[in-house]
């Protein structure tokens, strides 16, 4: 039997609760039966949990709910209105030259394949992601990222446009995983084994979520330390393939 992700409870109150998403669970039930976030945080904390905005499943990081219909009304409201702002932790395949940019570039459905999206300046609606580099490996980037529209895949589409997709992701890039092997000249298996990949599923994690409290009316900030896959990846790449650090000590 699959071990069950644990969830840790990053802020709880009578109106708010802000949890940090294992990857690998959905936010909400889906058709295929899986035991979804939601449904946890109700199981534990009653049928109130509401739900006021939603994270890919293989997406790791803080997400909120609301305990409230009021609260939920005033959380889903910030989130349309992107008075919320949401900070990610990306993965990415190769180096970038500049140390920020922004993407602008439409979203639309791909009516060619169901369930995927695509830039589309005709068809598609506002999109804008900013980036800033935080760490380059040899042939991976950690990216500090910002979309300041809440698009359907926003920032795994935008960053495979630029030609940077996130690693591991198996709909906007090649879906390989990170192995230590690629990196460890002397990495050896035993006889029998096979390697168990440092990071198997995309590479992006939701780090920080700033909104305003649905009741006292305050801002407040929530953080989601790095998932320990991605952590892993940083960790060991720092050791092997490190080329430059922009993060100025900062604490994923």
């Amino acid at each position: 039997m699959a071990q069950r992700a644990s969830v840790h409870i990053l802020f709880e109150d009578e109106h708010l609760l802000v949890a940090a998403k294992p990857a690998g669970m959905p936010s909400i039930p889906g058709r295929d039966g899986a035991e979804s976030l939601l449904e946890r945080l109700r199981a534990g904390h009653g049928e109130g949990v509401r739900v006021v905005h939603r994270l890919d499943r293989d997406t790791s990081g803080v997400i909120c709910f609301a305990r409230t219909l009021e609260a939920q009304r005033t959380l889903s409201g910030e989130f349309e209105d992107r008075t919320a702002r949401k900070t990610y932790l990306a993965l990415v395949r190769g180096a970038l030259e500049a140390d920020s940019g922004e993407i602008d570039a439409p979203i639309a459905n791909d009516v060619t394949s169901p369930g995927r999206m695509i830039c589309s300046r005709k068809r598609g609606k506002a999109a804008i992601t900013a980036w800033r580099v935080l760490i380059r490996f040899r042939d991976l980037t950690l990216l500090e990222v910002r979309p300041a529209t809440g698009r359907t895949h926003q920032i795994r589409l935008h960053l495979a446009h630029i030609g940077h997709a996130l690693a591991a992701d198996p709909v906007y890039g090649n879906g390989s995983p990170v192995k230590l092997s690629t990196y460890k000249g002397d990495y050896r298996l035993k006889r029998g084994r096979v390697e168990r990949p440092l990071l198997s599923r995309t590479g992006l994690h939701a780090w920080r979520l700033c909104l305003i409290h649905p009741h006292s009316g305050r801002p407040q900030e929530f953080e989601a330390p790095l998932a320990k896959d991605m952590r892993s990846v940083v960790y060991q790449l720092s050791r092997r393939s490190l080329v430059q650090d922009l993060t100025d000590g900062a604490v994923f």
